[in-house]
């Protein structure tokens, strides 16, 4: 069994699964969303955007996975750099296991200011609730087998910023569900992260037709 076709066809294409011996079972991520615990609460958001002191005008951009090269966290990094003088309100939380010291490099960006436009809680048990505390989701993902941090965030209402990568391309629709860049391309990157940022009504159209997504496939 492989989590995505996207994967499926990259494994083939590099000769480590034959066409005939390998399977995605429906849309993919084989173990798909438990909706009952991913369930869209205000109550929730209210109480996640308060650790942080996030006002209602703030635009949470979160991130929750490893904190990796592979992950595209240097390019998040460079986007919100680029993105914070001329979206003022933008914030960045990420979410999960620090491997590569990147808590510490967030200091080498002039713009990004620990404590009040950058945060790094660490590792959550709870995503379902963490993921509630912010406004777009993003994954500048090199690689992935399927991207389930994706489709967790869509089953939460959240609008997603992915990159064309293999696998996780599976877990969103572009300009339906979320918005898509290139690998390794921070100024792509910084140009979904501001069209988000200036238009509510579309952060809300894809945000709402990435939970009916996940809720009909997956």
């Amino acid at each position: 069994l492989v989590d995505g076709e996207g994967q499926r066809q990259f494994l083939i294409k590099e000769g480590v699964v034959k066409e005939k011996n390998s399977q995605v079972l429906a849309h993919g991520s084989i173990c798909g969303v438990k909706l009952e615990k991913f369930n869209i609460s205000n109550e929730v958001r209210i109480t996640e955007r308060t650790k942080f002191g996030f006002k209602n005008d703030d635009v949470v951009f979160i991130f929750l996975g490893r904190l990796n090269h592979d992950k595209g966290i240097g390019e998040l990094y460079e986007a919100f750099d680029r993105l914070v003088p001329e979206c003022p309100n933008a914030k960045l939380l990420l979410y999960g296991s620090d491997e590569e010291n990147y808590n510490e490099k967030a200091s080498h960006f002039s713009n990004i200011k620990k404590g009040e436009n950058f945060f790094y809680p660490g590792i959550t048990r709870t995503p379902y609730d963490a993921l509630q505390g912010g406004d777009v989701f993003v994954l500048p993902t090199w690689r992935e087998g399927f991207g389930m941090s994706v489709i967790e965030a869509q089953a939460l209402g959240l609008p997603v910023i992915t990159t064309d990568a293999y696998g996780v391309c599976d877990a969103s629709a572009p300009n339906e569900t979320g918005l898509q860049c290139h690998i390794n391309a921070p100024i792509e990157l910084y140009e979904c992260m501001k069209r988000y940022y200036y238009n509510p009504t579309l952060r809300m159209s894809h945000g709402e037709a990435g939970r009916k997504r996940v809720f009909n496939l997956f």
